[in-house]
């Protein structure tokens, strides 16, 4: 469906500059997981306080807010860089159905995340709060198990 997004980002410069450097795809990862790691940090902080786990914060204080901001920064950290990744080899990861779940489960993943940090304090049921909670971190556990899975098969 999106192969001729793929071929084209493959014959862009920057595609051939990350294939034929030694370092630029090593230096684009560090960030990537820079930003992996700062994302599940926002993820787990956040979502416990969603769900009333082991602590709480004011939903409106500057707290909440920078946490928010965090999440947001880190998510756009994380796509930015999976599109340099992707530049390797644009075609071989078109193909792989790993990367197809990975961005199938990102996508549900992140409009779950949007919802619990937008939405998720106004909801009154603490149970659907911790439900929100386990799928928004569920959701996110499957797109990186599925990351990981990409040329495996």
């Amino acid at each position: 469906m999106f192969r001729w997004l793929f071929t084209a980002y493959a014959q862009t410069g920057f595609s051939h500059a990350v294939r034929d450097s030694s370092w630029i795809f090593a230096v684009v990862e560090v960030f990537h997981l820079f930003s992996l790691a700062l994302l599940g940090g926002t993820l787990i902080v956040g979502l416990l306080a969603l769900a009333e786990l082991g602590f709480r914060f004011p939903q409106g204080g500057a707290l909440w807010r920078s946490l928010r901001l965090t999440a947001v920064l880190a998510t756009g950290g994380i796509i930015t860089t999976g599109i340099g990744l992707v530049a390797v080899n644009p075609l071989k990861y078109y193909w792989d159905d790993a990367f197809r779940y990975k961005m199938g489960f990102l996508a549900l993943a992140l409009i779950a995340l949007g919802f619990a940090y937008v939405r998720g304090a106004a909801i009154r049921s603490l149970t659907s709060r911790r439900l929100l909670a386990l799928l928004t971190l569920t959701l996110w556990l499957a797109a990186g198990v599925s990351g990981r899975a990409i040329g495996l098969l």
